[in-house]
Formats: structure tokens, C-alpha cells, sequence
């Protein structure tokens, strides 16, 4: 019986060292602007983190991308695809403006390595490279437990990919919308069949006279009794028809007037708004889902 309840009470206190959901790893930044790396559980060395943080802070200082890495002992059933990339947008990884974010995550007990990117840097760390960087440099020193190893590799991978003359160039042109061209013939097609559907809308909407079933009807309308905020009103249509000068009414109901409220505005904040957007400890970057993962 003792040792049921001493290997029950093993289990539940594992259980409490499992990340439930992102906000509860600390953010690095609350304690140090200038940390890249969150190692909760210590399972880096101290030289380890250093080495990384080494190179993250290299990467911004030349390409203004936060490279940022976390490792986490447990996410319990969360999955790492959706972990990652909700502690991702959670802290606001990379510039507001040019989404220029990449993350590194590993949970160990389920063995999942992810990099995340953000919007801004998809097309320099397309997802293929992401897997190709996670597969042959991370992974076969991750899988015998050379965590730091690996991390420290994938963190050099990116920043090579990074720090290209060709990448510097891509970088500066910021994170922008690709403008939308048409030739000048389309353009004039799409404008003329948006205008033929209008006036078609516009046609149907118009009443139809119950006399002589044509759509050239003048109308008016009169309130027989105004709304007030006990009750509704009423009001009055006038119907009159150019075809054939058949007239014809019909009633409608006028809504009761509604005091406006503030209250329940202002009150709180989104997910988002919780995390590294509020604090400022990140740029407040976002991904959209662009990067990749795997097992080791």
C-alpha cells in the first residue's frame, strides 16, 4: 500500500512540472532584454545558454530577426505543432511591423523539436529548409540526448541562412503584401460585371406593382405613430406606380428606441494582448504557422 501511494505521488508531482498551456513558461525578457533563450527546467548548462544567446543576439544585431530558443522538460498532451506556435504569438516573437520572428522549441519528454517562423522570414526559411535543418543538423544529436548540441547547431543553420547578402537584401524590403496586378482589359471587365451586378441588385429590390406586375414605383413614407423607448411605432408606406398610377399602402412597425451602454468595454484584453504584446518584452511579431518539426 505504501508503495502504491509513494508511486502515486511520484506521478502527480511529474504531472505538476507539465506546461500546461504557453503562458505558463516564464518569458525570458520579464527579467533580461536581452536573453534569447528560456530554460526553465535547466537542461542546458549555463555555457550552453551563452553559446546560444551568442548567436541570437549576432542574428538581430545583423538581420533584426529575434531568434529565439526554449526548452521545456514536459507539455503534458498538448501537442507541439500548436504549443509552439500559440507560445509563439503568445510573446509576440519578432518585429510588429515585419513579422521577423523565428522560434526553436524542444519539449524533451515527448522528444518534439519544432521551429516556428514568422510571417516575415517564410520566404528565407521556407518550411523545407526548416525540416532539412531540423532533420540532418538537429536531430541525429538530439536523438542521444545532446541537447545543447543540437540546439546550438540549428541555431547556427538559421543564422547562416540569415545573415546571407541575398537574405540582408530580402529583409530590408520589409514584410509587405504582394500588390495584386491585372491587365488593364480585366480590370475593365471586372469593373463592368461588378456594375451590371449592382444595378441587377439594385432592379430586384425595387417593388413590384401589384397591378401591372412592372418595377417603376415611386414610394413614401409617413410615421403614423413615433417609437419611444416603451414601445414601438408605426409607420406607413405610399406606394405609387408610374406605369399604370395604381396606388396602394402598407404598414410597418418602427422600432422602440435603446439607451446606449458602455458598460462591459474596456474591461479586458485578448490572449494575444496577455502576453509578450502587452509587456513589450518581444517586437510583437506573429506567425502563421510556417515552419516545421519532427521526433528525435
Amino acid at each position: 500500500m505504501k508503495r502504491f501511494v509513494s508511486i502515486l505521488f511520484l506521478l502527480s508531482s511529474l504531472a505538476l512540472w507539465a506546461y500546461d498551456k504557453p503562458s505558463d513558461i516564464p518569458n525570458p525578457r520579464h527579467t533580461d532584454a536581452q536573453v534569447f533563450v528560456a530554460n526553465p527546467d535547466g537542461i542546458l548548462s549555463r555555457d550552453e545558454v551563452a553559446r546560444i544567446t551568442e548567436i541570437a543576439a549576432r542574428c538581430e544585431a545583423i538581420s533584426k530577426v529575434e531568434l529565439v530558443t526554449v526548452v521545456v522538460d514536459d507539455i503534458g498532451y498538448n501537442d507541439a505543432f500548436d504549443f509552439s506556435l500559440a507560445l509563439f504569438n503568445h510573446w509576440g516573437i519578432g518585429n510588429r511591423e515585419t513579422n521577423s520572428g523565428v522560434l526553436i522549441f524542444l519539449a524533451r519528454q515527448s522528444r518534439d523539436i519544432r521551429i516556428v517562423t514568422g510571417g516575415g522570414v517564410e520566404g528565407l526559411l521556407p518550411d523545407a529548409d526548416c525540416k532539412y535543418i531540423i532533420e540532418n543538423d538537429m536531430i541525429p544529436l538530439l536523438s542521444r540526448d545532446r541537447y545543447g548540441e543540437g540546439l546550438l547547431a540549428g541555431n547556427k543553420a538559421i543564422f547562416e541562412t540569415l545573415t546571407t547578402d541575398a537574405a540582408q537584401a530580402e529583409l530590408l524590403l520589409g514584410y509587405k503584401a504582394k500588390p495584386v496586378t491585372t491587365e488593364p482589359w480585366s480590370a475593365f471587365a471586372i469593373f463592368c460585371l461588378v456594375f451590371i451586378v449592382f444595378l441587377w441588385v439594385h432592379y430586384s429590390m425595387q417593388p413590384k406593382c401589384p397591378k401591372c406586375r412592372q418595377r417603376d414605383v415611386k414610394k413614401h413614407n409617413e410615421t403614423l405613430r413615433a417609437a419611444t423607448y416603451a414601445a414601438a411605432g408605426l409607420g406607413m408606406t405610399h406606394y405609387v406606380c408610374n406605369c399604370c398610377g395604381n396606388t396602394w399602402n402598407q404598414s410597418y412597425t418602427i422600432s422602440r428606441l435603446v439607451r446606449s451602454s458602455m458598460s462591459g468595454y474596456g474591461g479586458g484584453g485578448s490572449f494575444r494582448g496577455g502576453g509578450g504584446f502587452s509587456s513589450g518584452s518581444f517586437g510583437g511579431g506573429m506567425s502563421f504557422g510556417g515552419g516545421a518539426g519532427g521526433k528525435f
